[in-house]
This record gives C-alpha cells, structure tokens and sequence, in this order.
C-alpha cells in the first residue's frame, strides 16, 4: 500500500533522486520555485530539505514499499502582498506509477494542508499543457486554468479557491500525518 506522509530530512537522498529524474524527463522547469530548487540543489545538494523547512515549504512524499515514488511542494509566501496564496508546485510522480492515483494523493495532501493555513483563500499552480493526464488529475480536484500563457512557455496557470469543499474520486491510498 502507498502511503503519503511529509518528507524529512532523512529523505533528502530519495528527494534529490526524485527531483533529478523530474529534470531528465522534463527540463522545462514549471515556474519561479523549481527554478530556486535547482540553483540550491546546484550549490548546496544536502541540505535542500532543511531550507524548504526554513522558508515555509512543506514536502509531500508517496512511498511504495518504503521507496519514494512521487512528490509534491506547498510554499505559504510571507509577503503582504501574497499571503493569502499557497503555491503547489513541482508534482512529480515516477513513470512506472504513474496512473495509480499516486499524484491524486500528493494533491490532496497538499491541499488539505493548505486548507488549515490561515488566512489562505487559494492556491496556484502550474502545469504543462503537453501533460492532458495531469491537467484533467488537477482539475478533478477542483483546480481551474487561469492563464495559459504564463511566463513560461507551453504551460499554464491553475486555481483553486481553498474556501471550496472538494473531495476527489477514488483515494485507495494510506495519508499519514498529512
């Protein structure tokens, strides 16, 4: 059985390994955070959980047979300005699981988090517009597209209001502590 749970920093070897097969198999980055990922990654490798946690980022991960198969960031922005915004970025589930409901659970995860920050009323995210699978996952749970321009090419911005109660279909999986 998977199960979800937050990533600590014991999982920093399976995190790093998951992001560099994110990267092989999709080097268009999705957006300003996995761009701050990469350079941490690029300067100080180990300690990349252990900043997430600093900076207000939380790290899902859905393990199988205790090997990590997928993940999911939530950054809350401190700013004034942004406060009321959780960003949930950099989903990524290996390919061999992939159709399992695996992301569906990192969602949801994410979002139920999201949902008890105060004073958040959304969430953004990005996806590829090439990925048809990961879009229709998305919005089963109830996130809507809002731009598809973006600023980066070939992907598009997503929404979902945190106020809106919104179950998906179809969880098999175990959330621990999520």
């Amino acid at each position: 059985m998977v199960q979800v749970r937050l990533l600590t920093e014991k999982d920093s070897k399976a995190y790093l390994a998951s992001r560099r097969a994110m990267l092989e198999e999709f080097p268009v980055l999705t957006g300003e955070e996995m761009a701050r990922e990469l350079a941490f990654i690029v300067r100080f490798d180990n300690d990349l959980l252990a900043n997430h946690a600093l900076e207000g980022t939380r790290v899902w991960g859905a393990f199988d047979a205790g090997i990590l198969q997928g993940v999911v960031c939530a950054t809350r922005f401190f700013e004034r300005s942004r406060m009321r915004t959780i960003r949930i970025w950099g989903l990524y589930v290996d390919s061999a699981h992939r159709g399992g409901g695996i992301g569906s659970a990192l969602i949801h995860a994410a979002l139920g988090w999201s949902r008890r920050q105060p004073m958040a009323v959304e969430a953004l995210g990005h996806a590829s517009l090439g990925n048809r699978r990961a879009l229709r996952m998305i919005r089963r749970h109830g996130f809507v597209r809002v731009d598809d321009r973006g600023r980066i090419e070939g992907l598009c911005e997503l929404r979902i209001d945190l106020s809106a109660p919104h179950t998906p279909r179809g969880h098999r999986l175990r959330m621990l502590g999520c």
